[in-house]
């Protein structure tokens, strides 16, 4: 009898635990502060000749303005020719702003605003374009350079990145400028020539020269995200994604050491089988992730879209963060914003088939997620090979040990609050969300001058479309890219409310 009761009070017990459990589980995904999607009304489709938009998109992409790592290699009449016809395809636009030049070939225009009182705003883009492979050209459907109009879309090399947001915004401000509309803020408009190689030159000096004059700017909008679709697992409508914070980047060389000499007595150690351990020890050793900071904001922004389980597991990191962890990481892109990220792309060893180098050296690329730092991230890498001398970890030649993940703009901004409400009326079937933008972009040489920093770029990808910046068959469809335009006009227009 005892004993029956004993296991009756167990039983009740672990019953009680159980339904405890589950409720704090419900309660707290009930509660999670879950961001409401803005409720505004669909703006009136501006009418425009999307056929002439995609010609001079086309226009545009046929300037090889193509920024190489060594300067030398560049084409600079391309950026003058560019530059040239800018100002022939919008005489406007070059009448009714200011035109500068900076470090020979960056552009700055300045829209004067009714009100000097109002910290100005400035769009971004760039004018270069990252080098085609040679030995991937034949692959494209039609040649990177060529500008081609088919099938619905423009092809070629720079329509996602980024000359789309570049003439996007001069169509944008040639209409606004035709239909009599001057902004209350001044707007400013901001095209580096070097962004593909650091902005060192480009946007670093018009910083530079805006800060010498005493201007502080309210936000910046650049590059750095897109309208997705199909990237996010159980999330059927499109989400647009505003970054408001990027990764640092930083490249560093992993070298190898062992004796040198001729292939015919090879030791079973050499610098080649070092170097591939060490490789395989980096890659098996991961940086840690998780669901925080903007990742976190961004999960709360999809809320109700996504499927109850993952909520759960979202509101719940104290008892599903590892699984979450897991889950999520499988997918490259979530992987991304979830962890600082490592990736070898180039290897050197011996310059003769027959020769055992006695250095082999790999470089790897890191992405650096907000919660790491330069310092950080070289502490761990270093950390791996403490007990092997025969292995050397160091920044790549030419690389800067500066460029730490830049800060977190605010999600509660008047500028935030533009660009989303902007991307709702244009995009009504989109849900918004702040996201952490994983590559680098001129935006963050603005620090010193602007509050915020956002990344926008309104087109809408397809998940097999993210791998088409940089590489093969990059196009941008025609009605996409009138859809654009729209949102720079309207952005423009909301700008002054």
């Amino acid at each position: 009898m005892f004993r029956k009761t004993m296991r009756r009070k167990i039983w009740i017990a672990l019953v009680a635990l159980v339904v405890v459990f589950t409720l704090v589980v419900v309660i707290k995904t009930i509660t999670y502060p879950w961001r409401a999607q803005l409720n505004v009304t669909p703006a009136a489709r501006t009418n425009l000749d999307d056929n002439a938009l995609a010609t001079h998109l086309a226009e545009a992409v046929r300037f090889r303005t193509v920024s190489y790592e060594d300067a030398a290699e560049n084409d600079v009449g391309e950026l003058v020719a560019l530059r040239d016809w800018l100002a022939r395809t919008y005489p406007y636009t070059h009448q009714a702003l200011k035109r500068e030049i900076i470090s020979h070939h960056s552009l700055l225009y300045t829209w004067q605003g009714q009100d000097p009182s109002l910290e100005p705003v400035i769009f971004l883009a760039h004018m270069d374009v990252v080098p085609v492979e040679s030995d991937s050209e034949h692959n494209w459907t039609h040649p990177p350079f060529d500008g081609v109009i088919t099938d619905g879309y423009i092809w070629g090399r720079g329509t996602l990145d980024m000359k789309a947001i570049l003439v996007g915004i001069m169509e944008a401000v040639e209409h606004e400028v035709v239909a009599g509309h001057r902004p209350k803020r001044t707007i400013m408009l901001a095209f580096g020539h070097d962004e593909e190689v650091g902005g060192r030159n480009g946007a670093a000096n018009i910083v530079r020269l805006l800060k010498e004059r005493g201007v502080h700017v309210q936000w910046v909008l650049d590059e750095g995200s897109a309208i997705v679709k199909g990237v996010f697992p159980g999330v059927q409508p499109p989400v647009a994604l505003i970054g408001v914070a990027e990764k640092g980047y930083l490249t560093i060389d992993i070298v190898a050491r062992a004796p040198g000499g001729h292939t015919s007595m090879p030791p079973y150690d050499t610098a080649v089988t070092r170097l591939a351990r060490a490789i395989t020890r980096l890659q098996e050793n991961p940086f840690s992730g998780g669901i925080d900071g903007t990742v976190s904001e961004m999960f709360g922004a999809l809320g109700q879209r996504l499927p109850f389980y993952t909520r759960v597991a979202i509101a719940n990191p104290w008892l599903f963060a590892p699984f979450l962890n897991r889950i999520l990481s499988v997918s490259p892109p979530l992987n991304a914003i979830m962890r600082t990220t490592i990736a070898p792309t180039m290897l050197v060893g011996s310059r003769k088939d027959n020769v055992l180098p006695s250095e082999a050296r790999a470089t790897v690329n890191l992405r650096i997620h907000p919660r790491d730092t330069v310092e950080s991230v070289l502490t761990h890498v270093r950390s791996l090979f403490a007990d092997d001398p025969d292995i050397r970890v160091e920044p790549a030649p030419g690389w800067s040990i500066n460029n730490n993940p830049s800060g977190i703009s605010s999600t509660n901004s008047s500028g935030y609050a533009i660009v989303e409400r902007t991307a709702r009326e244009i995009f009504p079937d989109a849900i918004v969300s702040p996201y952490l933008v994983i590559a680098a972009t001129d935006s963050r040489h603005y620090s010193e001058i602007a509050k915020d920093s956002y990344r926008f770029g309104p087109f809408l990808l397809n998940a097999d479309d993210l791998d088409r910046p940089h590489g093969i068959n990059e196009r941008v469809s025609v009605e996409g890219f009138a859809n654009l335009v729209r949102f720079y006009i309207r952005l423009m227009e909301n700008t002054d409310g």
